[in-house]
């Protein structure tokens, strides 16, 4: 039986929909999602159209890519082998103050010492020492450079050979972490990410419109990946503070570095271990614990349905609290719809498992939203047994990975 309005459409019971469409109210889920997405100060009324399925839908391979590996000796810009070189060893991005670890060395048959400089500023130097592909190496601890572009290179103090330049932007340390629950362990392709910072922009704006701009207020973001791309981040918000923003699709699993790059110039950095999924629920005052940003489906046996909030703005208070959960006649099916993002990338739906009050609840879908970039949802029929049992933990499981732990009231 389909409603036109909605297609609630009850297949081997399972329960597909499609068109929803939902005003902006401090009681609505979904907008309070996008309120956590774009930033305060967002007044104006949305539509928004939920994922058109309850139940399972494919999703598409998670890419992957192999680290970055350097061996033998480097070679000059044109490509002829040097008597001395320079390497990096400290990994990307090179945040103000910390310190750099380099390595220099000469051809074989040599010893002494090499000197590491930046421009005509001298780091430190370091004995040379035998290593096992014959050359002679040396390290070296360099002290924490300032903000801005550096040119270092090292040289044989036995004939002055000078290595080739290596170029160094050295950038204030940022972090980035999920938008949804402020975990920065690791991060997803197509994961709404939160990069905090100073600097990272001149103002606070948000974007108007789908799809995202690359820029906002002259700030962008770039993702480099281990296969060695960099990708344009799309931007949800951006302020001197916070800029919000996906982790672009394709981003190669492994590690990666994260610029952020304002209207005036300054550029700040993060690092970030990409992973095929990273999951993580929304909650509605924002801070990745307590009560869900979620919505409550209840269908019907006659097939009629509506969405229910789960929590309620107290403008006194300033707080959310729960709205109890009914789940009713024994006729009537309720699915807690939660909002998330980082785990679109899932393997088979049976990877997707969850928990309400300790107990298992039916996981029908797990994926993209489908209209808000970025946006997640986990579609869960939630169990009578849940009658009277009140604030209950929700624990939602992705190919292993457990989101933040949120929760929700059952009357």
């Amino acid at each position: 039986m389909c409603l036109k309005q909605g297609f609630v459409c009850l297949l081997n019971k399972t329960i597909r929909r499609d068109g929803l469409a939902t005003g902006y109210t401090r009681r609505n889920a979904v907008a309070l999602v996008i309120l956590i997405l774009m930033g305060a100060g967002l007044t104006s009324s949305f539509i928004v159209k939920a994922n058109p399925s309850l139940a399972d839908a494919p999703a598409p391979e998670a890419e992957t890519g192999g680290a970055i590996s350097f061996s033998g000796l480097p070679s000059d810009p044109e490509g002829s082998q040097t008597s001395s070189f320079l390497t990096i060893l400290s990994a990307p991005p090179y945040i103000v103050g910390q310190p750099l670890r380099l390595k220099g060395g000469v051809l074989p048959g040599r010893n002494g010492t090499m000197s590491f400089y930046d421009g005509t500023t001298l780091l430190g130097a370091a004995p040379l020492r035998l290593e096992l592909n014959g050359s002679m190496q040396a390290e070296l601890l360099a002290p924490g450079l300032a903000e801005g572009l550096h040119i270092l290179t090292a040289v044989y103090d036995g004939d002055g050979a000078v290595s080739p330049s290596r170029p160094v932007y050295v950038v204030r340390q940022a972090t980035s972490v999920s938008s949804a629950n402020y975990r920065g362990e690791t991060l997803a392709p197509d994961q709404i990410t939160a990069t905090f910072g100073v600097r990272l922009a001149n103002s606070q704006q948000t974007a108007a419109s789908l799809p995202l701009p690359t820029t906002l207020d002259g700030t962008t973001v770039s993702v480099s990946d281990s296969a060695g791309m960099t990708r344009a981040a799309p931007l949800f918000y951006v302020s001197p503070g916070q800029v919000n923003h996906l982790i672009p699709a394709g981003t190669a699993a492994g590690p990666a570095t994260i610029t952020i790059t304002a209207g005036d110039g300054s550029v700040s950095g993060a690092s970030a271990q990409i992973t095929a999924i990273a999951p993580g629920v929304f909650t509605a005052d924002a801070t990745g614990r307590g009560l869900a940003a979620a919505q409550v489906l209840r269908v019907k046996p006659d097939g009629s349905f509506r969405y229910e909030p789960v929590t309620e703005y107290d403008q006194l208070s300033g707080r959310y609290s729960a709205v109890l959960i009914d789940l009713g006649a024994e006729s009537d099916q309720v699915f807690l719809i939660l909002y998330g993002t980082g785990f679109r990338h899932r393997g088979s739906l049976s990877a997707a498992t969850a928990t309400v009050g300790g107990g298992d609840a039916n996981v029908l879908y797990a994926g993209a939203q489908g209209v808000l970039a970025g946006l997640d949802q986990a579609n869960l029929r939630l169990p009578r047994s849940l009658i009277g049992r009140g604030e209950v933990d929700v624990v939602l499981t992705v190919d292993g990975k457990a989101a933040n732990t949120v929760k929700v009231s059952v009357k």
